[in-house]
């Protein structure tokens, strides 16, 4: 709902500095407003240049580790249904782990209690069923092209997966948890 444009400020034209995150969450406040409430809080301190190079970093890392895992399958030499079943397969737990891991872009996944945001766990347990159904119903395999794989391939994705998730809080505590 809300695009997070990524620049410490902008100048508006009587000269004021104005941040492009606020006028992105305003602006999706404003067009979904059953939403408005889910948008309020300081953007000016999620947007700042140490949050844009923390994103920065982290999304440079996991390109790196989901490149590094295609070509290793490659390497393989992995049948392509299999290699594109592998990649939804990453893909979708590293959006799922990511997630989780972006309750907050500061604060390190342990010191966030689990019970705080109640909607995000149940969006992130509906998230986690559907994959469950997509992995294993045959329609959904079908409709979906995806080839159920061996044992060893999901343990590779699920531990690039997992790695990605420490990269991400290795990113937080770089950025952020280090200088306190």
């Amino acid at each position: 709902f809300a695009s997070f444009v990524i620049s410490s400020s902008s100048s508006s034209e009587d000269g004021s500095e104005s941040s492009g995150c606020s006028f992105a969450i305003i602006v999706a406040g404003d067009v979904f407003p059953p939403f408005h409430d889910l948008f309020r809080f300081n953007t000016r301190a999620a947007c700042t240049l140490e949050t844009a190079c923390a994103s920065a970093f982290v999304v440079t890392v996991l390109s790196a580790l989901t490149l590094a895992l295609y070509f290793y399958l490659r390497s393989l030499e992995v049948p392509l249904e299999e290699l594109r079943s592998a990649m939804f397969l990453s893909i979708s737990a590293d959006s799922l782990f990511m997630a989780f891991a972006f309750r907050s872009l500061t604060t390190p996944i342990w010191k966030i209690p689990l019970r705080t945001n109640m909607f995000f766990l149940a969006s992130f347990t509906v998230s986690v069923a559907l994959l469950g159904i997509v992995l294993t119903v045959p329609f959904f395999q079908k409709v979906l092209s995806y080839t159920p794989l061996p044992m060893f391939d999901i343990l590779l994705v699920v531990g690039f997966s997992i790695a990605s998730l420490v990269m991400i809080e290795i990113s937080k505590w770089l950025f952020f948890e280090r200088r306190k």
